[in-house]
């Protein structure tokens, strides 16, 4: 019965040296009981562990000593492993330039517990919903992959921009709970930006002119006291 609940939840694997990191993460992933967290100090243990065991999703804390983000990426696919991964990194390392090598998430240390738990949950939805799925919104179609919505099979699409879609994709993922401004900037411009939430205002703003452009009356993106939700 213990091995059907454990593996019934998102099974994380945490690499890391910080025991402090390791013991946090593990405690508090278990007090929510959707994840099931292993934790593993090296980068060969992780690999050794990734060929036996699957998991749906990995934590890479930078300060390893026997390899670095990049190399335990590329060995990743040594033991045929595409599972998505999160790099838990000092501020001073160049994102950008890092970003060129593999695509993958980012978080700057220090960082909120709940920030990371959004990136994990975005990173299993979108291992969910790859491809040409389509999702509903209301009476319109979404399409992820292709960043357009389209209320009906003979419409013409309406083009999404990358925001426009994560805002979307976000608020989908909430269900019909509101999503508060905060949430929506940290998960859409990420963690410790200085984007104002005239910025996210603006980019909905946005989203709902293309969409009364269309011919359509439709609000698929309502305004709520404390943030927004989809409508139904």
């Amino acid at each position: 019965m213990g091995d059907q609940v454990m593996n019934s939840r998102v099974q994380i694997l945490i690499v890391g040296s910080d025991s402090i990191i390791l013991d946090i993460f593990s405690t508090q992933t278990e007090l929510r009981k959707e994840f099931f967290a292993t934790g593993v100090n090296s980068g060969e243990a992780a690999l050794k562990s990734l060929g036996k065991n699957h998991y749906d999703v990995i934590v890479f804390d930078t300060n390893l000593s026997d390899m670095n983000w990049c190399e335990f990426y590329k060995a990743m696919y040594g033991v045929d492993v595409n599972s998505p991964i999160i790099i838990l990194t000092d501020a001073e390392l160049n994102k950008k330039e890092a970003s060129k090598e593999v695509a993958v998430e980012y978080l700057c240390k220090p960082f909120k517990f709940y920030v990371l738990l959004s990136m994990i949950r975005t990173q299993i939805w979108q291992q969910e919903y790859t491809g040409n799925k389509k999702l509903m919104i209301g009476p319109y179609i979404f399409f992820p992959s292709d960043k357009t919505l389209q209320i009906a099979p003979e419409e013409k699409k309406i083009r999404l921009t990358d925001k426009e879609t994560d805002i979307l994709r976000f608020l989908l993922q909430a269900g019909e709970k509101i999503t508060s401004r905060e949430a929506l900037l940290d998960e859409v411009w990420g963690y410790n930006s200085n984007v104002a939430t005239h910025t996210l205002e603006t980019h909905i703003y946005r989203l709902r002119q293309k969409i009364k452009l269309s011919n359509s009356n439709t609000q698929i993106i309502l305004t709520e006291r404390g943030g927004y939700r989809l409508a139904k």
